[in-house]
């Protein structure tokens, strides 16, 4: 345990930007210093020196850090030849879904036997699935692999020249099996599974467990932004978990919702199997950060991303869309109309991937006949888009709740966004839509705040402080009970439940009816 201020560089490698975050971490807690963020790249060198950029410009203000963090999403990545030279550009998940890859990838198992060995199901944004479909669509490049890195992993190679990884991120891949207990002796990727897509775990970075990184990965004399040799670079892991652990997600049914771009909420429980009904809900069931227990994610892809997509539908800018965030009322009432937040499928609960974007009335669960998001004028759309996304994430975790077998966390509910996201019309909904308060953390990067916390804490043994948060938010009782009465409608509606007669299914968009 070191007994001095620690300066830590944290970086999030996110689907839209790429953050970095200087922090100093002393007996009084976590203090953010300085941070900087540019959009992520599209290939690999161009990633690299977009984080050797932005670690210039930190330290040219911060210092020389103590240590590296790198947390990113985990289902980015690039295949590299013998040369260490990128054969693929940074390969993402688009939401489309090749059949054939997916069905590669399970290699005729049942999907749900799969999910109970590896809390993963398949499709196109896991990683197994991603590989077999580059082996269909590049094989000649796919042959030459040498190694696969996720995006973390690049960043980590390109300081350190060290593959490595973290468990939270090794298990994202569908290429891992669950231990059978937490935390475990050792976790090694499944090479069966592997071999249906071509490769072997050699083709993997080595995962590190979580108190074998002061030894481990070190930068090299050239490292990129000018560090110098010797910093130890920690990969945190997974994003969302990372910020989860930053806010307080420590104890067996702790609970946060981690929202950005997309938008994950992570409940903790312990024990190492597969709770019964994750698969049917479309949970990842993964490892948190410490190792020690279970984390439970109902993920979806739309939450940041619903809100944009209804501003360009509409055509409305989307610096008038911030603007309109700011405002929020403690006696709120939802909308009469509620928009079905999905822009590309609904993964968890109910899994749906032919889910979309969709009005629909509160009462009874119908839906409009003839109308369509683009048909709905903004002032009204944005809020009914809000109320949605608020009413989504209470469904989460009610499912959440029923899966773990727990009841709902009591307290306050912390929401880890960054400054994006961290808006008044947002968060009073969610606060009603919850029940509860909410608290956000006020720094303006959390998750590359938090990998800063943990790869200090695991490298150096620096203290693991919670992030700094904010006064609780919380909506009127009246507002509370408005919105526990629309959850239902919401939950009828966006599971389909039987329209009245001259309605249809689900109205089309503008965008799908020009396609």
């Amino acid at each position: 345990m070191v007994d001095r201020a620690v300066l830590a560089l944290g970086l999030d490698v996110g689907s839209t930007n790429t953050k970095i975050a200087a922090v100093r971490i002393d007996s009084r807690g976590v203090h953010e210093l300085i941070t900087r963020s540019a959009p992520t790249p599209a290939d690999a060198p161009a990633l690299v020196a977009v984080v050797a950029a932005g670690i210039r410009a930190v330290v040219a203000v911060a210092g020389r850090p103590d240590v590296v963090g790198i947390a990113s999403m985990a289902e980015s990545g690039v295949a590299l030849g013998a040369d260490d030279r990128p054969l693929t550009p940074i390969v993402r998940w688009d939401g489309a879904t090749d059949p054939d890859a997916v069905r590669t990838a399970l290699g005729g198992e049942d999907p749900a036997l799969l999910h109970a060995r590896t809390g993963i199901s398949a499709s196109a944004k896991v990683p197994l699935v991603m590989w077999a479909q580059l082996g269909r669509s590049r094989p000649e490049d796919f042959s030459r692999t040498r190694s696969w890195l996720g995006v973390a992993e690049l960043v980590a190679f390109a300081l350190t020249a060290q593959r490595v990884t973290d468990h939270t991120l090794a298990a994202r891949t569908m290429a891992l099996r669950r231990p059978a207990a937490l935390p475990p002796r050792s976790l090694v990727f499944d090479e069966v599974a592997l071999a249906r897509v071509g490769l072997t775990p050699t083709h993997l970075a080595e995962i590190v467990p979580p108190d074998g990184w002061a030894d481990n990965a070190r930068t090299t004399g050239d490292a990129p932004g000018g560090l110098p040799a010797g910093i130890p670079v920690v990969v945190a892991g997974h994003d969302h978990l990372v910020a989860a652990w930053g806010c307080g997600a420590r104890d067996a049914g702790d609970f946060v919702d981690s929202l950005g771009t997309s938008e994950a909420l992570v409940r903790l429980v312990e024990g190492a199997g597969v709770p019964a009904g994750s698969f049917e809900q479309g949970m990842s069931v993964g490892i948190d950060v410490s190792g020690g227990l279970t984390s439970l994610i109902s993920g979806s892809a739309s939450a940041g991303r619903a809100v944009a997509e209804v501003a360009a539908l509409a055509g409305v800018p989307l610096a008038d869309v911030q603007g309109s965030l700011e405002n929020g009322a403690e006696d709120l009432r939802p909308a009469e109309r509620l928009v079905l937040p999905y822009v590309a499928g609904r993964q968890s609960p109910a899994p749906d991937p032919g889910e979309r974007l969709r009005p629909a009335f509160r009462v009874r669960g119908a839906v409009d006949a003839g109308i369509s998001v683009p048909d709905v004028e903004w002032t009204t759309l944005l809020p009914a888009t809000l109320d949605g996304l608020a009413l989504h994430a209470a469904w989460a975790r009610r499912v959440l709740d029923g899966v773990a077998g727990l009841p709902s966390a009591p307290g306050d509910i912390v929401v880890a966004s960054g400054p994006a996201a961290r808006r008044p019309a947002l968060l009073l909904r969610k606060a009603a839509a919850f029940g509860c308060a909410v608290r956000t953390p006020v720094v303006a990067e959390p998750v590359a705040c938090s990998a800063a916390v943990l790869a200090a804490h695991r490298a150096m043994g620096a203290p693991d402080h919670v992030l700094p948060l904010g006064a609780p938010m919380r909506a009127a009782p009246s507002a509370e009970a408005a919105y526990a009465s629309a959850l239902d409608d919401f939950i009828a509606a966006a599971t389909r439940a039987p329209a009245p007669a001259g309605t249809e299914a689900r109205p089309t968009t503008a965008r799908e009816r020009t396609a």
